[in-house]
């Protein structure tokens, strides 16, 4: 029953325009871009298939320390570009900004804010690293890591009508789990838990790296403790089509509401086919609310039946009745094929012989990307950046005052030296007095 894979309707970024923050005024068709680049041009080669809607406008470098590129990707509220640093390390890092009639509205500009506020909090190899927020002129951007690498549902449509084999589809999730419960599991500057649900886990936001680990990424409507930007009761936030029962209803969610989600996207990878696409937002609200939901490998071989159990607790309609922790179920994942665990060696050339041709345009544009940037005097300047791991202060004499510089290097090899000299003739001159000694007493 593997049939093609469509685009599920991107609900949530429309909700997230409509329910909490009033869009505003979108730009008149003639409008002139509200940036432009000053060194270096867009790079149409970088543009995504999937980037639709995304804005043509130039992009700034930020705090003229980055040259960054066209939109690679694009959704309801927000456009992605690759940075390169202008600093001699040349690093790539992706950065999110806002849509031009958006950027204004003080609204939309927290919900960054706050995503940068969560997203720093979250480290986790399976997780996309958020190193904070960056003001460009009056426009906030949010600035990530880079991962060259494949969106699940790029994946999913590129493996049809052959489809993902179950051994790496629970990989996939698993690793995708164990980012989720980093980010369950995610505290404060004081050790205090943020209580962080992804609400929009989906295809669309599991990125399989190119090095062969999965990661979560995108926590633009995570709810958090730590948000400053509140969703009202009865909002719903996320993709309808994988959304849990409760989510729907727009109720009070914990972290089993993103247990939900893996499972939804599991069941998907397993049978190659949308599970609770209804066709209008109705139909799907219809579908999700009913449950219903027929095991997997009732529908394709070679799905064992311990996964299929998995996949049916994950989605079960009651929260009590799933998985209490995303580890919890990354764990039952992994016992299923624990006689034939899936390598990271293994994902990684199943994955780059999926996206040969993708991989090898994603090198090319990070290449031109560096070969643009110049050096420049100045650094991003983050507002929430990840804390920086730094050495206390020793002082313990002159050697290692002398190693702190770099001059001294010299002159900390030449007191060692004599320091050395100086013990070693002290240590023969009391052998000697010692021998004397002896023989004066004798």
């Amino acid at each position: 029953m593997r049939q093609s894979f469509p685009h599920p309707p991107t609900l949530g970024a429309q909700l997230d325009e409509t329910v909490a923050c009033p869009p505003g005024p979108a730009p008149p068709p003639s409008a002139p871009p509200p940036f432009t680049l000053r060194q270096g041009r867009e790079d149409p080669t970088l543009r995504s298939n999937d980037a639709e809607g995304a804005t043509s406008a130039s992009f700034p470098r930020a705090l003229d320390a980055h040259v960054v590129s066209a939109p690679v990707a694009a959704g309801g509220m927000a456009s992605v570009h690759l940075a390169a640093s202008a600093d001699p390390r040349q690093r790539i890092v992706a950065i999110k900004r806002l849509h031009p009639h958006l950027a204004t509205e003080p609204c939309f500009t927290q919900m960054l804010l706050d995503e940068a506020a969560v997203a720093s909090r979250i480290r986790h190899r399976n997780a996309i690293k958020t190193y904070g927020a960056d003001v460009i002129g009056s426009e906030v951007v949010l600035v990530m890591e880079y991962v060259s690498g494949l969106p699940l549902h790029v994946v999913m449509q590129r493996a049809y009508p052959k489809g993902v084999p179950a051994r790496l589809a629970a990989a996939i999730i698993g690793g995708t789990l164990r980012g989720l419960h980093a980010a369950h599991e995610a505290v404060d500057a004081n050790h205090r838990p943020l209580r962080i649900v992804h609400r929009d886990v989906s295809p669309q936001n599991i990125l399989i790296g190119r090095d062969g680990v999965p990661r979560i990424l995108d926590f633009g409507v995570a709810l958090s403790d730590q948000r400053n930007h509140r969703t009202e009761a009865g909002d719903v936030k996320g993709k309808l089509a994988y959304m849990s029962p409760e989510q729907v209803r727009g109720v009070t969610v914990d972290r089993r509401t993103d247990v939900y989600a893996a499972g939804v996207v599991l069941w998907e990878i397993l049978v190659g086919a949308p599970l609770f696409h209804g066709g209008s937002e109705g139909n799907t609200i219809a579908k999700v609310l009913a449950g219903g939901v027929t095991r997997p490998g009732a529908l394709v071989a070679g799905v064992p039946a311990a996964l299929d159990a998995i996949v049916m607790r994950a989605l079960a309609p009651q929260r009590a009745d799933r998985f209490g922790t995303a580890r919890e179920m990354a764990e039952a994942i992994d016992a299923v094929f624990e006689s034939e665990p899936v390598t990271r060696s293994e994902l990684r050339t199943w994955v780059r012989e999926v996206g040969a041709d993708i991989f090898r345009k994603q090198a090319q544009a990070a290449a031109d990307l560096r070969r643009r940037a110049t050096p420049l005097d100045a650094e991003p300047t983050l507002h929430a950046p990840l804390p920086v791991r730094t050495r206390p202060p020793v002082r313990t004499g002159l050697f290692l005052d002398a190693l702190r510089g770099r001059a001294g290097v010299f002159a900390a090899i030449f007191i060692a030296a004599a320091t050395w000299g100086i013990a070693t003739e002290g240590i023969v001159a009391a052998a000697v007095h010692r021998h004397r000694d002896m023989a004066d007493s004798r």
